[in-house]
């Protein structure tokens, strides 16, 4: 017990000389940064145009015109950035770089929707879900702190915020594409619909973000590109292999895993 009270003390008293908050509003010396995003894309590409232009609905509210089906990705899930070395300062101390590994996990589920105006106050829509799967993707991230300051005497330096750029690739799992679900929620008859697929997946992108208190708060704009295997063939003009891109922006919450202390590189 006595050998407890003498570790167990003295360390709580660090913790309140140095509260976990104040040491986590850091970018530059993050070691981890552990990330919970929610995206929104807009999907384009072979099966996506298909469906898009396959089918429309006269609305007669507004002198028949043709309404077609819109499409969106909304998907939610985690990325973890490994970041353990050091900065590397440049220039006259003003800027930083870090060089890491990101691993993304992701749920995505691609909707079709189409709205027809019946009336001034008065509007139907059809749709449903078209594609969901899950991947995983792993590549290198830079971090990049454009303004740093000197954290201590001892030439160490502190950023409370500053840019990503990465470049991720990874497999597709648990692939259902649901084909037409515009058409067969308004009771239209396209015959088989329903296929499992797999592929790969490759985004490009760059982020920013910014420290407050013990979170991470940021933004990632990407380009995405996907290769999928259908098991059976839905659409006869397209076969089993399409491709589907995206443009995407994800917002982030994070917790930071700080180093509070790094040598200096030149």
């Amino acid at each position: 017990m006595k050998i407890c009270n003498r570790i167990l003390i003295p360390a709580l008293f660090v913790l309140l000389l140095n509260p976990a908050p104040a040491r986590a509003k850091e970018f530059l010396n993050t070691i981890m940064h552990i990330n919970f995003g929610v995206a929104y894309g807009f999907p384009f590409g072979d099966i996506i145009d298909l469906e898009h232009d396959s089918y429309y609905i006269l609305q007669t509210y507004e002198k028949n015109k043709k309404v077609r089906p819109r499409h969106f990705d909304s998907s939610l899930g985690m990325t973890i950035d490994l970041v353990p070395l050091p900065p590397l300062i440049l220039g006259t101390d003003s800027h930083a770089l870090k060089f890491g590994i990101r691993g993304k996990y992701f749920f995505h589920y691609f909707q079709q929707k189409l709205t027809v105006k019946e009336g001034e106050k008065k509007e139907t829509e059809y749709g449903g879900e078209l594609i969901n799967y899950r991947s995983w993707m792993v590549g290198p991230v830079i971090h990049y702190a454009p303004s740093i300051e000197a954290s201590d005497l001892g030439g160490d330096y502190t950023a409370g915020g500053g840019f990503t750029i990465f470049a991720l690739a990874g497999p597709l799992q648990d692939g259902l594409l649901t084909a037409f679900p515009v058409q067969r929620d308004n009771d239209v008859d396209v015959g088989a619909y329903e296929t499992k697929f797999d592929g790969y997946k490759i985004d490009v992108g760059i982020g920013a973000e910014i420290s407050i208190c013990s979170l991470n708060l940021g933004i990632n704009l990407f380009y995405s590109t996907m290769r999928i295997n259908m098991d059976d063939v839905i659409y006869s003009s397209i076969g089993r292999e399409s491709r589907i891109n995206e443009f995407g922006i994800e917002l982030f919450i994070g917790i930071p895993i700080t180093r509070t202390v790094f040598p200096r590189i030149f």
